[in-house]
């Protein structure tokens, strides 16, 4: 039965802590949690950090929508409370609720996390603890939730091991497909087959149950095929990066010493112009955003790059729509991308140096002199 918090509650609580629209969902694009189906599997999205650092990212967005999508799960989400909500949280005792329905997360089936930096490990023990979660998976029994991870960090899972009942390694949209079907058809039975059927699923690593053989990322072979939301949420308040994303690659090709996305995400998978194209036409019309951001390792590496930006500049132009480029190479490549984008309306590009001397770009095999 649900335990969805009373109105008078929250606003008893949300009166008192800064900035309260990080708590109280409802925004744009986000939809309304499927109560009425019982035999769903219930999925709860928590970003470890602050509702503005977790709506920034994109990965967020996809998953979410990729389980609206299935007809055997749903989704809802969480971020981490700032110090003054969860001083409130525990002093009064109540447990953290979900954005949609305002249920405790204690009344889910499946509790995911996303791994994206090793600093918010602690916030993902603060989010377990503040919903009356266990810490340890071995003090977990059949009524708390299967709590997974995922995310660039679960590619070296150790640390939190200890906290996590399932790892999916690699990318989401292959492998949570698999993990929701599981866990749907498995719903009543016992946490123990749970985790034993999860640990049979290709990609997924399962702590507590020992095996010899490794365990494989799963990777989507071919962007234009992968799952891409239609709708995005669009935030009620300010965030980090407040614009339409979209990913026009994964990996890089550089090889740079220091970096972890160009290991963990290979092999270079690239987006057709076309798709781009497709994607930021659709999401104009239903978000109502003002700027688009091209995202990957480094833009000016998408060999797809100048066909885009012939079809994009009119779409941006009649949509007075800026364009943005988070992630460019100090080199010539940039400088001609920066060329062609005197046309277009630009909400910023970013330069990533990455060295302050030209003995340390060498040591970190960047490639980028300061000629």
């Amino acid at each position: 039965m649900s335990t969805q918090l009373k109105t008078d509650s929250l606003r008893s609580i949300l009166s008192g802590v800064k900035r309260p629209s990080r708590y109280i969902g409802g925004e744009w694009g986000s939809s309304p949690a499927r109560q009425d189906r019982k035999d769903i599997l219930q999925v709860c999205y928590a970003f470890p950090d602050l509702y503005e650092v977790g709506m920034s990212y994109l990965g967020f967005q996809i998953l979410y929508s990729l389980t609206k999508s299935l007809d055997y799960a749903d989704a809802e989400r969480v971020y981490a409370p700032w110090s003054d909500m969860e001083e409130s949280l525990r002093k009064t005792g109540t447990p953290l609720w979900s954005l949609e329905s305002k249920r405790p997360l204690m009344e889910f089936d499946v509790i995911g996390f996303t791994l994206q930096y090793e600093l918010s490990y602690t916030n993902v023990l603060t989010i377990l603890d503040l919903s009356g979660i266990p810490l340890r998976s071995s003090q977990r029994n059949d009524s708390h939730p299967i709590i997974l991870a995922g995310g660039p960090c679960a590619l070296s899972p150790e640390p939190m091991a200890p906290f996590i009942d399932a790892f999916c390694i690699g990318d989401g949209e292959v492998i949570l497909p698999e993990v929701y079907q599981v866990l749907h058809d498995l719903k009543g039975r016992s946490r123990s087959e749970k985790l034993s059927a999860l640990s049979k699923i290709e990609g997924v690593y399962v702590p507590e149950i020992k095996s010899k053989q490794p365990v494989r990322k799963r990777i989507i072979e071919n962007l234009d095929d992968a799952f891409y939301p239609t709708e995005m949420i669009v935030p009620n308040t300010g965030i980090i990066h407040d614009r339409i994303a979209i990913q026009v690659f994964r990996g890089c090709t550089r090889g740079c010493r220091f970096c972890q996305a160009g290991m963990i995400d290979r092999p270079v998978r690239e987006r057709s112009a076309n798709s781009v194209v497709n994607q930021v036409e659709r999401l104009l019309k239903t978000t109502g955003w003002e700027e688009v951001g091209l995202l990957s390792l480094a833009t000016c590496d998408w060999t797809n790059f100048d066909e885009a930006l012939k079809k994009l500049a009119p779409l941006l132009e009649k949509n007075q729509t800026k364009l943005s480029l988070p992630s460019l190479r100090t080199d010539a490549d940039s400088v001609n991308i920066a060329a062609k984008l005197q046309s277009i309306r630009k909400g910023g590009l970013t330069f990533a140096p990455e060295a302050g001397t030209q003995r340390l770009r060498d040591v970190i095999n960047k490639g980028v002199t300061d000629k």
